[in-house]
């Protein structure tokens, strides 16, 4: 888990885990042989927690990703990667997250109506959208080079420090603009943009804050004084 959530509530679950000696994760839908959800029971007021049993289940391999970057042989890197490879996974996240939002959002738009006219059709409306659409492809841009720079052994540390928390406060705005564009709609659960909410939202603190990371940018071009916060 990235941020504490209750067991029972879940479409999809990743678990990462050793395999054959090098840490994978593993996505899991709800309906996965041999996974279970049981409600335990707690005092006080809030949602059950969810005991999480797995009982021989079978993950395909496509089904899996890669982080033998941070643990090979049973062993942790020791250069850093753990940080770098779940910082720029927790960026995924929130622009996930935001994508999939603007994606509803663009469906409910061309389908509420008003005076007889999708709301879609209002030219106010029209460029807010377009806006959102290209601070989207913008974070995905850079998530993309500073991913790819990782992969060809290129690390640019400035770059992925500045990239978690650009796309996650982008990524918070695009989904608090949907869920404004909503209306009331955007409040309630089937809309799904309240859960995309509460997720993203959680991508501000998970592997440090934007301020934590503007210190090591700060730190790392040679600012005077500046000491890194984050690694």
């Amino acid at each position: 888990k990235l941020w504490v959530s209750n067991g029972t509530f879940f479409d999809v679950m990743f678990v990462v885990g050793l395999y054959q000696g090098a840490l994978r994760g593993f996505i899991m839908d709800r309906n996965t042989p041999g996974l279970s959800v049981s409600v335990i029971e707690k005092m006080g007021c809030g949602a059950p927690m969810g005991l999480v049993t797995f009982d021989n289940c079978r993950v395909p391999a496509d089904m899996t990703v890669d982080f033998s970057a941070i643990v090979r042989d049973r062993v942790i890197d020791p250069h850093g990667a753990a940080g770098l490879v779940s910082m720029l996974y927790i960026t995924c996240i929130a622009l996930g997250g935001a994508t999939r939002c603007w994606e509803l959002t663009y469906e409910y738009l061309c389908q509420r109506t008003r005076n007889k006219q999708p709301i879609a059709a209002m030219q106010a409306i029209q460029h807010k959208m377009v806006k959102m659409k290209s601070h989207l492809e913008a974070g995905r841009s850079m998530l993309y080079d500073a991913a790819r720079l990782q992969d060809e052994g290129r690390l640019d540390n400035v770059l992925a420090h500045l990239v978690k928390p650009w796309v996650t406060e982008m990524s918070c705005k695009i989904v608090q603009d949907c869920m404004t564009l909503h209306g009331g709609a955007g409040y309630a659960f089937d809309s799904g943009i309240e859960g995309y909410m509460r997720d993203t939202l959680g991508t501000l603190i998970g592997e440090n804050t934007a301020q934590m990371h503007y210190s090591t940018v700060a730190f790392l071009m040679g600012f005077p004084g500046a000491e890194p916060s984050s690694v």
